[in-house]
């Protein structure tokens, strides 16, 4: 088992940096047993290299070790432990099995379904719209190749695992991929699609810079991914990670990131217990207390349990108790006024983990993390966040292939996502009105003038005049021209006659 802890050096000289909390079950220790040596060789932080001086002695005499050794030396066992056994890495199998309870599985798909809803629109890079017969041809293709739920199904079980492998996939089955990425092989239709891996069926590949140099960019970063034996380059893939780690837990990650399933199944667990014991606690919220003496119903214990039994079958919530003349009865009852908050502080802290409000993951009343637009402000920011980093990547990576396999060209496209508010009619037409009020304004200063608010309206496609033809005015001085022109032919034909 030891040598199954990251960090541990055996007699062998032997380290090992990964640690499979359920390598001690395979050995027969259990569970319990494995996490319990797991937490006993690592309470205690080992203290780092020590740096050394420019002239290649040790800076331990430059400062007081006493000190230096006893920030590391004196740790709460009891606090750090509980962190060691319920933030540490679950496991994929875990992952996936916690991923089916529906609070889970809503809370790590309801974000990108909701920030693909609206969708968005590919422009040039330029900002101006794309051709209607190449913007048609490519809406046709996303379909084909199911952009969209590639990209929902990505996110979905990057927060399931914390991390995920999109490949972009080649027409050739013997196309090489580990060389690296070059958008001219996908020339001539040769993009294939879109592949996502789980990351049980995935393993890293290192090179020494990946590992030897922390001054690296890429450092802890597999340059190459091995796959069903085969040997994939980096850059073949989108690949999504979770919240980060330090580097020392990368290896235990397998170089991927925290998942949102590790970070909520506790809360997850406790909301579902709460919620599960409330039905148990209105059925048994009263309780009977009955005097009487204990000493004979010990001495007699059997006509005491069946004298107990006979009072029960009389006694229900519609039922009447039966008691002696000079017997002695009364109830205890538990209060359920603050049952539905026990169980929702616990659900408010589910709904702060996945960053959604609370009305937006469960469909209730507006609480948890903000009341009223509160909530709706801070969700649009979380999506939209979501929208430029994650979803972003994966559909630009799929309009890489696509652009040089249908159309022969490099990607020049930009995506300009609609906005995640859709307003009502009436919303949308107090805002043309305060639009149209500040345009007066500016054209009654000179600031604009008549065709500038028109070429305005017809851009804007939420005026109502989308579209709409700008027809310029013939400047005043043409027009006086022309009448000087024409009364200057009307005095000559007077002269003539």
């Amino acid at each position: 088992m030891k040598d199954l802890i990251p960090g541990y050096k055996s007699s062998k000289n032997k380290v090992v940096d990964d640690y499979d909390p359920y390598a001690g079950e395979m050995l027969g220790l259990g569970l319990d047993a494995a996490r319990t040596q797991y937490i006993e060789q690592n309470v205690i932080q080992v203290k780092a290299p020590t740096p050394s001086g420019d002239a290649g002695t040790a800076m331990d005499s430059a400062c007081n070790k006493l000190n230096y050794d006893g920030a590391f030396s004196f740790v709460n066992r009891q606090v750090l432990s509980y962190f060691v056994a319920s933030s540490s890495f679950i496991g994929y199998y875990a992952m996936a099995v916690i991923a089916q309870n529906k609070i889970v599985q809503m809370g790590c798909s309801s974000a990108a379904k909701d920030a693909m809803r609206n969708g968005y629109e590919l422009v040039q890079e330029n900002g101006d719209e794309l051709p209607k017969e190449e913007s048609r041809k490519i809406s046709k293709l996303d379909k084909k190749y199911k952009l969209n739920q590639n990209i929902i199904e990505a996110e979905t079980f990057n927060n399931v695992f914390g991390i995920r492998h999109v490949l972009f996939k080649h027409t050739d089955p013997n196309f090489d991929y580990s060389e690296p990425f070059n958008p001219d092989s996908f020339k001539g239709g040769k993009y294939a699609g879109m592949a996502q891996i789980d990351p049980y069926w995935v393993t890293p590949e290192l090179n020494d810079k990946d590992i030897t140099d922390p001054t690296a960019i890429n450092y802890y970063e597999p340059t190459y991914w091995m796959v069903n034996g085969k040997r994939y380059h980096k850059s073949h893939f989108i690949i999504l990670s979770g919240d980060p780690v330090v580097d020392y837990l990368k290896p235990t990650y397998r170089y991927g990131g925290i998942s949102k399933t590790q970070q909520v199944y506790e809360r997850v667990y406790a909301g579902e217990r709460t919620a599960n014991e409330i039905p148990q606690l209105v059925m048994t919220k009263r309780m009977n207390v009955r005097k009487t003496d204990l000493a004979k119903a010990q001495a007699n214990k059997a006509k005491f349990i069946e004298t107990l039994n006979a009072a029960s079958e009389f006694r229900d919530n519609y039922g009447t108790q039966v008691i002696g003349m000079g017997e002695e009865s009364s109830q205890l009852e538990t209060s359920l006024a603050d049952l539905d908050t026990s169980m929702w502080a616990n659900y408010h802290l589910v709904a702060a983990i996945f960053q959604r409000p609370v009305s937006k993951l469960f469909g209730t009343g507006h609480g948890g993390l903000g009341t009223g637009d509160t909530d709706e402000d801070y969700d649009i920011a979380m999506l939209e966040t979501l929208q430029s980093g994650n979803l972003e990547d994966v559909a630009h990576a799929h309009y890489q292939r696509l652009m040089m396999s249908e159309f022969g060209k490099e990607m020049e496209l930009d995506l300009v996502w609609n906005p995640l508010k859709v307003m009502s009619d009436k919303e949308q037409a107090e805002v043309n009105f305060i639009k149209s009020q500040t345009a007066v304004n500016l054209y009654n200063t000179g600031a604009i003038g008549d065709v500038d608010i028109r070429e305005n309206l017809s851009a804007d496609k939420m005026s109502g005049y989308s579209g709409v033809k700008v027809v310029i005015d013939t400047p005043h001085d043409d027009i006086d021209d022309d009448e000087e022109t024409i009364n200057k032919v009307d005095n000559d034909n007077n002269e003539t006659e």
